[in-house]
């Protein structure tokens, strides 16, 4: 739930801070694209997964990210990787 509140908020700043400063809009495909790729290290660093069991590229739309009532699917996928044995816990 912590999770999910996190994202929430993150999307009204993210929203906020487009709406007073529109001319970053342009640079909003760069700038989810560098965010995914963060968050593959941070994945990988804090849970069993490793980048061959993500997606290489953010599977997701724009809209899907800012949509306030989207929950992305993987979370239940992710959570049957973790409890799979080709997954074994990271010691790192």
């Amino acid at each position: 739930m912590e999770t999910l509140l996190t994202i929430r908020e993150q999307r009204r700043e993210i929203l906020q801070l487009l709406k007073e400063r529109p001319s970053l809009k342009p640079y909003l495909t760069e700038a989810i694209a560098n965010a995914y790729e963060a968050g593959l290290d941070l994945v990988v660093k804090k849970t069993p997964l490793d980048y061959s069991d993500l997606p290489k590229n953010c599977p997701y739309t724009s809209e899907q990210l800012f949509d306030p009532e989207y929950v992305t699917p993987f979370r239940n996928s992710y959570r049957s990787r973790v409890a799979s044995p080709r997954c074994p816990q990271r010691n790192d």
